[in-house]
């Protein structure tokens, strides 16, 4: 049936129609007829469906995501977890997360969720520990916001660090290595 020649766009009765009048043989008003058509368009469409599959995989996308909203006052942090766990599992990679303005709760332990909510910030830690990705939390932001890892606390006097495991802190120059590396920087807030 493969080597049928479908020059029918559309699974219409016409396209049918025409199949069967250019293949010598088959009697255009037959149901037999119509079946090979029908058949033969949905082994193409599946075909089609395949190339695709395949052009994606073969040039799966590296994505930095910058994430600049708080988890819980605004969607921003919710989309783009969705949008990196959708990412990774369509065999994309995901270059860097750079957390910066209010995202950077996003990396804080000291978030605390009612028990009958998620926790955005400990889903992110799964996630970055579970891909290995590299999450970056900027260092002026962080700090500015209470967000301090062990050697920030310290620095500044402080009891301890809040910084969860997974995130390290950094400076803005990690977000711009990040767009160059990365084919498309993806903001969310």
């Amino acid at each position: 049936m493969a080597n049928y020649c479908i020059k029918s766009d559309t699974m219409t009765q016409r396209g049918a129609h025409e199949f069967c009048l250019q293949n010598e043989g088959l009697n255009a008003n037959s149901v037999s007829c119509q079946t090979i058509f029908y058949q033969n368009l949905l082994e193409y469409l599946q075909l089609a469906s395949v190339k695709l599959l395949i052009k994606q995989i073969a040039n799966p996308m590296n994505f930095a995501l910058l994430i600049l909203g708080p988890p819980y006052s605004t969607q921003a942090s919710a989309s783009a977890l969705r949008f990196a766990r959708a990412a990774l599992n369509g065999g994309h990679s995901i270059y860097r997360l750079f957390f910066y303005h209010d995202g950077v709760h996003n990396a804080s332990a000291m978030v605390t969720t009612p028990q009958d909510e998620s926790s955005l910030p400990q889903q992110w830690s799964e996630l970055i520990e579970q891909h290995q990705l590299d999450s970056v939390v900027c260092i002026a932001a962080a700090t500015r916001r209470g967000v301090l890892n062990e050697q920030e606390a310290k620095r500044f006097g402080k009891t301890g660090g809040n910084l969860s495991p997974g995130h390290e802190v950094s400076g803005l120059g990690q977000l711009v290595d990040a767009s160059l590396n990365a084919d498309r920087v993806m903001t969310f807030g």
